[in-house]
């Protein structure tokens, strides 16, 4: 099956992929979606009951300043207190990356169209915009331990994390302040709340753990072959000390991490508990982040 049929699919590269589900479904058939978005500036959803003949919603996106630019990632929200091989529902919070720098948030609403027919007619998302980048979004994601906090990269060197309730970020980290590497793409662990991974121009692989500091990475290593920039990174949902990183010469690198990049901590275990137990405590999660959510 494909989307090359359909009337109404995407005209130019696809940016970014990712299955969603509807937690109300039994039909296994019919519980996963998938949202694509691309450099044409649409956010289409497909279903595989209908063979990706056409999509069940299909939405366009206009920057800050109402001109449609193209979509660079997006990512929804994950349940609190969940695992980072979790599968996010359709009807959460959908977070935005373009190519101007624009971040917003979104709630496309796409659970109930599980029920109904495709569509062939192509709307404008209602977004809300974040206080953004200077260069493209290269990279989105969402934490799978705390439900509010997500993750930026960019070209113009910064990651951005954000509460996404809020819309200026909570913290922007440089990895390379000096020399404003491209960054592009970043990605929270899946076994650790508070680590996350960044790759680079710069050829460099970057591990940043909150809990031991927001200023600098913890650990930076030269991924890329003779030097070349580092476009990917996939941790391993499953074994989490296996990591992977790709590169523009075209290698694929496996990475074995140590166990301090694995092993969760006390702190960690105290900041999930309360999030998960939806308590006031926000002294957990800000002992470990340094900010709260």
């Amino acid at each position: 099956m494909s989307t090359a049929g359909s009337p109404l699919s995407h005209k130019e590269p696809i940016s970014s992929l990712q299955w969603m589900q509807s937690l109300q479904e039994m039909r296994e058939s019919h519980r996963f979606v998938l949202c694509s978005s691309a450099q044409d500036g649409c956010i289409y959803f497909w279903t595989p009951t209908n063979k990706l003949t056409q999509p069940l919603a299909a939405f366009s996106v206009e920057n800050k300043n109402g001109v449609t630019v193209g979509v660079q990632s997006v990512r929804f929200a994950r349940s609190a207190g969940g695992d980072g091989a979790s599968v996010p529902s359709g009807d959460g919070l959908l977070i935005i990356g373009l190519e101007n720098g624009d971040v917003g948030r979104a709630r496309p609403g796409v659970v109930s169209a599980l029920s109904l027919r495709s569509t062939d007619a192509l709307v404008t998302l209602d977004v809300d915009w974040l206080n953004g980048h200077r260069g493209p979004v290269q990279g989105v994601d969402t934490s799978p331990f705390f439900h509010n906090l997500c993750l930026t990269c960019s070209s113009d060197g910064s990651v951005h994390l954000y509460n996404t309730l809020e819309r200026s970020p909570l913290a922007t980290l440089e990895p390379s302040p000096e020399t404003k590497h491209f960054l592009y793409a970043a990605q929270f662990s899946p076994f650790r709340p508070s680590l996350f991974a960044v790759v680079s121009r710069s050829s460099f692989l970057h591990f940043y753990d909150l809990q031991r500091s927001q200023l600098k990475p913890i650990a930076s290593i030269e991924a890329g072959v003779d030097g070349a920039p580092v476009l990917c990174l996939a941790f391993n949902h499953i074994s989490p000390e296996w990591l992977v990183t790709g590169d523009t010469r075209g290698c694929v690198r496996l990475w074995r991490l140590p166990s301090t990049l694995i092993q969760t901590t006390d702190l960690e275990r105290a900041a999930v508990h309360a999030t998960h137990a939806r308590s006031n405590d926000e002294n957990a999660v800000r002992s470990l982040l340094g900010f709260s959510l």
